[in-house]
């Protein structure tokens, strides 16, 4: 099936919708943001009507680092 997904990155979220193509039209199946990124992220997606699909969070981002060469590696989501 076509899709479209629209995404708007801001400074401390990102917003998504999802859209399905049916008769040559968009409709919104789903949307959805991760916001407070930054500090404490948190992810929740809804159906068109409002509904909570998922709910994640918030995270808690930690970063380890080397114990030799003092750089950051991957982020770990707790």
């Amino acid at each position: 099936a076509d899709a479209i997904l629209v995404v708007n990155a801001g400074s401390s979220s990102v917003k998504y919708s999802l859209f399905a193509i049916v008769a040559d039209a968009p409709a919104l199946t789903e949307r959805g943001q991760v916001e407070g990124l930054g500090t404490r992220p948190r992810f929740v997606a809804r159906s068109p009507s409002g509904e909570v699909l998922a709910e994640r969070g918030p995270f808690r981002i930690t970063f380890e680092l080397h114990r030799h060469h003092g750089r950051v590696t991957s982020p770990t989501a707790v």
